[in-house]
């Protein structure tokens, strides 16, 4: 049996459902199926001198000033988002302040010139991206080959029912209360409905992991808590749990700002689900769900683009998943196909 290491620092199945351990899980699931044995290892410094197969790493701030050191072929997984300089311009001072803890590490990537990103990632012989937007980020300076690490029927088969589209109630929001998730735009989305007479239910399904989120939630939801259309379901759900707060919810808001990792799952996930979304190109899901009646990929998630979004709302159709199922399959294949000896 061929044999490939994957270079992940405390890799950790609990934690599977995070980058970079979702896609080094889904990744290892779909070399296995060759018939190519994995083994996972925290450090590259721990691969055999004498190893000359392939080396999978996932990429890190810390490859910026380490190197190759044997005759292996080498691949950096990209689950660690690039952008450049100018997309922090483009935030308010408050978004910054209230992000900094988990943007710091994504604005200092940012510092580095792209030329000598461009030699960072050299080092690699190939570099593996896994969603559009680092895709398009990336090939403009180095060679890309594209993987999608989605992990099908995350639900069991639980679906909506697609005749609820007939009849719109709710337009909700699951996620952390970030305003790099664009919280404080989707509170401005519900305001507006309200003053345009707009009469929906909504709902929000905020992921509290850490105590100083709550209060963040509460500084937004403020603005909103005369709101006796609005429902607030806060805390960390289960996965039963979720499914049901979920499947109450007729049109979801998946906004991004920023992407503090790649290829946020949650969008394919509730497109898995059966549940109709609007989102931002740094989703990174633009591609595989060209042509979807399902969706509305925006360049961002503003005012300007609520009346759009309101067309979208009144016009969506149900639409198969398999469509999105069968891209991403697609691509894998392609990508895999690289492994065969």
């Amino acid at each position: 049996m061929d044999k490939i290491y994957i270079v992940i620092k405390e890799y950790n199945e609990i934690l599977a459902k995070r980058q970079p351990w979702y896609s080094v899980k889904k990744l290892t699931s779909d070399l296995n199926s060759k018939g190519i044995s994995v083994e996972k290892v925290a450090s590259i410094n721990l691969i055999p001198n004498d190893f000359t197969g392939d080396v999978i790493k996932t990429f890190s701030i810390k490859d910026v000033f380490s190197g190759k050191y044997g005759q292996y072929k080498l691949l950096y997984l990209m689950t660690f988002p690039v952008y450049g300089v100018e997309k922090f311009l483009s935030f308010s001072l408050k978004t910054t302040i209230e992000n900094w803890g988990d943007l710091k590490r994504i604005f200092t990537i940012s510092l580095v010139p792209k030329f000598v990103l461009k030699l960072v990632l050299q080092k690699a012989d190939t570099i593996i991206v896994i969603s559009d937007r680092s895709e398009k980020y990336l090939s403009r300076i180095v060679s890309t080959k594209k993987y999608i690490p989605f992990i099908f029927n995350n639900w069991g088969g639980v679906k909506k029912d697609a005749n609820t589209l007939k009849n719109i109630q709710t337009i909700g929001y699951f996620g952390p209360p970030f305003t790099t998730r664009s919280f404080d735009d989707v509170i401005n989305f519900f305001t507006w409905l309200n003053l345009n007479k707009h009469e929906f239910n909504k709902k929000i399904i905020t992921r509290i992991e850490r105590d100083e989120l709550k209060d963040v939630e509460d500084e937004y939801l403020s603005k909103i808590k005369n709101d006796k259309s609005l429902k607030v379901v806060s805390g960390f759900l289960d996965r039963e749990s979720l499914a049901i707060e979920l499947l109450e919810i007729d049109i979801l808001i998946l906004p991004f700002k920023i992407v503090m990792s790649e290829l946020p799952v949650v969008a394919l996930e509730a497109l898995e689900l059966g549940i109709p979304i609007i989102t931002t190109e740094d989703s990174g899901i633009k591609e595989i769900t060209k042509g979807q009646k399902n969706i509305l990929v925006l360049k961002d998630f503003k005012i300007n683009k609520f009346d759009r979004v309101m067309k979208f709302i009144k016009e969506v159709e149900n639409d198969d998943f398999n469509n999105i199922r069968n891209n991403i399959e697609a691509i894998n294949n392609i990508f895999l196909h690289n492994f065969n000896k």
